[in-house]
């Protein structure tokens, strides 16, 4: 099952900026664990007031700000509900043996269809590459979903097996990683040295402000990125 979390978030309000609908339309925080954000701005002065908050805190953590613009955040949106849409069912399992394959998980949950339009099977590995145990599994459905959950407690190679809810956020942040690592490498394999990925697109070459945003009165004239947010962060922190 997929849960999506609760709010507990501690903070320290600094954006005192006018948004175009005075409400929470205009920010877009990303769903992939990344800790970024987007935000549309009506006014220069907003957007330059927006840029001085940069390296400045919210709860304990300081909050890098980039030019950003509006092509930018409504691709990142698109591409996040197109994945999002694409997650029909997924589980975490823990307490796999640490020689476990995704063969092992395969056979574990054999009769139970796994999704097809992704990557079905991703097992966790920490920073110095150790497998931790703990792997995340894709459906092709709910009903899919609902019978993995019957497997809890059963074995794989002597050992019992967990099966637990994984957040939106968790698969968001996985799968984004998988495509961000394909289209890397696609760029070396075809010498191509211009990282493509949404999650780390690179806001220099981006401005924040355009002459033709600048001359439609009462529309977006700026977009900014935030970067560093808590992980408990909602628009109305922002």
């Amino acid at each position: 099952m997929i849960s999506h979390g609760s709010h507990t978030l501690h903070h320290n309000h600094i954006w005192t900026l006018t948004f175009e609908k005075n409400d929470e339309d205009d920010i877009y925080i990303k769903k992939d664990n990344s800790c970024e954000a987007y935000i549309k701005i009506s006014s220069k002065d907003d957007f330059h007031q927006a840029m001085k908050l940069n390296m400045k805190h919210m709860s304990t953590r300081y909050i890098e700000i980039y030019e950003s613009n509006l092509i930018e955040m409504e691709d990142v949106m698109k591409y996040e509900d197109d994945l999002l849409k694409s997650i029909k069912g997924a589980v975490r399992m823990r307490g796999l043996p640490f020689q476990a394959t995704e063969r092992d998980v395969m056979e574990f949950f054999d009769g139970i269809k796994l999704a097809e339009e992704l990557n079905p099977i991703h097992i966790k590995f920490n920073r110095q590459y150790r497998p931790t145990g703990e792997a995340i599994v894709f459906f092709a459905s709910k009903e899919d979903e609902k019978k993995a959950f019957e497997r809890n407690k059963e074995k794989i190679g002597g050992r019992w097996i967990d099966i637990f809810d994984v957040s939106i956020n968790e698969c968001m942040s996985i799968l984004t990683s998988m495509r961000n690592r394909k289209t890397k490498l696609s760029s070396i394999n075809t010498n191509n040295n211009t990282e493509t990925s949404l999650s780390s697109s690179n806001s220099k070459t981006r401005k924040g402000i355009t002459s033709k945003e600048r001359t439609k009165p009462g529309k977006i004239v700026a977009v900014v990125r935030l970067r560093g947010l808590p992980y408990q962060a909602f628009p109305k922190d922002i």
